[in-house]
């Protein structure tokens, strides 16, 4: 809703695609190649589902990715919250440190492309 008043309706629309987008692709990855999730190192007792990729960064960095242009000064915290995010991943013990990396790199080209897809508007808050 937010994107929709600040902004316009395409990009909100646009925005909702990269993440439906980079949603789609990790989990058909994730089910095709069923790799377990680290069991030695967890600090979380329980994580569903596989390792690879990883679905929290792919959608932070697509999240980075497409914001980066548009949101003026926030662009620092925006990715210092997107590489914390990746981290995260890491030491809670749910990802591989290659789940991340191609986590990453899915979101990053999903939200690139929803970036260069959509029309240019305001240029910060």
């Amino acid at each position: 809703m937010f994107l929709y008043y600040q902004w316009d309706k395409t990009t909100a629309i646009r925005y909702i695609l990269v993440l439906l987008s980079v949603s789609f692709i990790v989990f058909s990855l994730k089910a095709y190649l069923m790799v377990p999730r680290p069991q030695d190192v967890r600090i979380v007792l329980e994580a569903y589902g596989y390792s690879m990729p990883s679905a929290h960064a792919s959608l932070s960095f697509a999240s980075a990715v497409f914001f980066h242009p548009i949101v003026g000064r926030l662009k620092y915290g925006l990715w210092l919250l997107t590489i914390l995010v990746s981290i995260s991943r890491i030491s809670l013990g749910v990802h591989y440190p290659v789940d991340i990396l191609v986590g990453a790199f899915i979101g990053g080209f999903i939200g690139y492309l929803g970036y260069r897809l959509r029309p240019l508007s305001k240029s910060s808050f």
